[in-house]
C-alpha cells in the first residue's frame, strides 16, 4: 500500500514535468520561428509582428491548460502525500501497540510464575486425591502457558541466534527421552525413527528443541489413547511428528499457527504452542507443512537446510 502511494506521487511528478516541458517546447518553437524570420529578411518588423501574433494565438490557451493541469496535479500530489503520512503514522502506532502487548504478556507471565510454583509445592504436600490430581494438572497446564508466553516475548524482543552448528538427530533423541514419562502418563507411547547418521544444520539448539517438544506435547494431548507418536528424522535436516488423532481439516491448517486460536474454532487447543513452532522454523529459514497421516491423524514436518547443503550453496 505504501509502495502504491509512492508510485502515485512519482507519477504525478512525472506528469508535472511533462507539462513544464510542453511549455518550454512552445517557447522554443516561437523563438526558432522569430530567428528564421530575422535571418531570411533581416527586418525587425516581421519579427516584432510574429512575436506578438504567435503568442496571442498559441500561448494563452496552452498556458491556461497547463497551469490548470499543474494546479490539479499539485493538489493530487499533496493529497497523496498526506495519505502516505497517515499510513506511516498508523503503522507506527500499530507497532507501538504490538510492543505494549508483548511487554504486557511478558510481565503477566513473570507475575504468574511465582504463585504457580508455590501452589504446586502446596499440592505436592497434600494427600493424593482426585481433586488434588486435577488441580495439579491445571497448575501444570497454566505453568506451560506461562512458559509459552515468556518464550514468545523472548522471540519477539530478542530474536533468534542461528549461527551455531547442531545435530538435529541428537536434539530429537533428547526430546523423545525427556517426554517418554509424559507419554506413559498419558497412556500413549513415543518412538523415534532415524536414518542413523548425524544430521547437522546451523541454528539454535534450544529453540529447535522447544519446537519439537511443542509438537510432541501437542500430539500426546490430542492423539488417541494407546496410540503411538512418532518423531521421524529424515535425510538432510528434516523432522516430522506423526500422530494418530482426529486430524486437522485442510482448510484450517494455516490457522493453527496463529496465536491464541481457541480450541472450539479448530477442534484442537493449539493455543500458543504451534505459533511458537512456526516462529522458530521461520527464524531458521525453514519450512513447515501439515498433511494427513495414513490411517488417520496429523503429520507435521519441518524442513531446514543441512550444513552440507549450505556449504554447496556457498561454493556455487
Amino acid at each position: 500500500m505504501k509502495n502504491s502511494l509512492s508510485k502515485q506521487v512519482l507519477a504525478i511528478g512525472n506528469v508535472k514535468s511533462t507539462a513544464i516541458i510542453s511549455l518550454v517546447v512552445v517557447g522554443v518553437s516561437v523563438a526558432v520561428t522569430l530567428t528564421d524570420v530575422w535571418l531570411l529578411s533581416h527586418q525587425l518588423f516581421p519579427a516584432l509582428y510574429l512575436s506578438i501574433l504567435i503568442p496571442s494565438l498559441v500561448a494563452p490557451p496552452v498556458i491556461y491548460i497547463l497551469v490548470r493541469l499543474a494546479r490539479e496535479l499539485s493538489e493530487a500530489e499533496q493529497r497523496a502525500i498526506n495519505e502516505l503520512e497517515k499510513r506511516k503514522q498508523a503503522i507506527i502506532e500499530l507497532r507501538q501497540s504490538e510492543e505494549r502487548q508483548r511487554r504486557f504478556s511478558a510481565d503477566i507471565a513473570h507475575e504468574l510464575r511465582t504463585p504457580l510454583s508455590i501452589l504446586k509445592l502446596h499440592l505436592d504436600d497434600m494427600e493424593e486425591t482426585k481433586v488434588v490430581k486435577e488441580l495439579r494438572q491445571d497448575v501444570d497446564d497454566m505453568s506451560r502457558l506461562v512458559e509459552q508466553l515468556l518464550t514468545i516475548a523472548r522471540l519477539d524482543m530478542l530474536g533468534l541466534e542461528t549461527n551455531h552448528e547442531l545435530d538435529l538427530l541428537l536434539v530429537c533423541k533428547r526430546v523423545v527421552s525427556r517426554l517418554a514419562p509424559m507419554a506413559i502418563k498419558e497412556k500413549r507411547s513415543i518412538e523415534i525413527e532415524t536414518c542413523g547418521s548425524p544430521l547437522t544444520m546451523m541454528g539454535n539448539s534450544d529453540a529447535i528443541e522447544q519446537a519439537i517438544r511443542n509438537l510432541v506435547e501437542n500430539a500426546l494431548k490430542y492423539s488417541k489413547v494407546d496410540s503411538t507418536i512418532t518423531v521421524k528424522v529424515g535425510d538432510g535436516a528434516t523432522f516430522s511428528v506423526i500422530d494418530h488423532g482426529s486430524g486437522i481439516p485442510p482448510k484450517l491448517r494455516d490457522k493453527v499457527f496463529d496465536r491464541f486460536i481457541r480450541s472450539d474454532q479448530l477442534g484442537i487447543g493449539s493455543g500458543l504452542g504451534l505459533s511458537i513452532v512456526k516462529r522458530i522454523v521461520d527464524g531458521h529459514g525453514g519450512e513447515i507443512c501439515i498433511r494427513d497421516t495414513a490411517g488417520g491423524g496429523t503429520t507435521i514436518t519441518a524442513t531446514f537446510e543441512a550444513t552440507e547443503q549450505i556449504s554447496k550453496t556457498s561454493e556455487n
